[in-house]
């Protein structure tokens, strides 16, 4: 199983749609959109792929009680906690995940966030934590726009960063 990831696309579609693209291409059968901008993942619903969303902590739908900021998914047998920050926010809702908990708990397998732009892969409390980076068209922080792909195979987890020139960073 492959999961697309991406984070922080700010509005820029053109970065977001290729990084899709290079995902479908790498046989990706879902893609999970860390916010900012949780409207730019409406674009998903145009490929043949599943989509999740969570909305990123500056953005009105982080706000809205209708809408979950933070979701815990079990996909191939692995629990993943989806979520923009890794920390607690001055904007989090009180229904709100506590990710800090989750981690500390073993509550899931692996914990995707954004927020950063800083693509990662590292571990807290035993837990695997990835960062995908940012789509956004200039350099921030030094790095250039990425994506990520997150293997999972008989509940082992890869997780790679890949630039839209598909060329893999980590």
């Amino acid at each position: 199983m492959k999961i697309g990831v991406v984070s922080d696309s700010h509005k820029n579609l053109v970065y977001l749609r290729k990084a899709i693209e290079l995902i479908i291409e790498k046989g990706a059968e879902y893609i999970i959109h860390l916010g900012d901008d949780y409207q730019d993942a409406e674009i998903l619903s145009e490929y043949p792929i599943k989509g999740l969303r969570v909305p990123g902590v500056f953005c009105p739908e982080y706000l809205d009680k209708s809408v979950k900021n933070r979701v815990i998914e079990e996909i191939s047998a692995v629990k993943i906690l989806i979520t923009h920050t890794i920390f607690s926010h001055k904007n989090d809702q009180k229904e709100d995940l506590v990710p800090e908990d989750v981690i500390k708990n073993k509550e899931v397998d692996l914990v995707l966030f954004g927020h950063t732009h800083l693509y990662e892969i590292k571990k807290e409390e035993g837990v695997l934590c990835f960062n995908p980076g940012h789509l956004q068209e200039i350099m921030t922080k030094g790095r250039s726009a990425t994506f990520g792909i997150v293997t999972i195979k008989n509940k082992e987890i890869t997780c790679e960063v890949f630039d839209l020139s598909d060329n893999k960073l980590l």
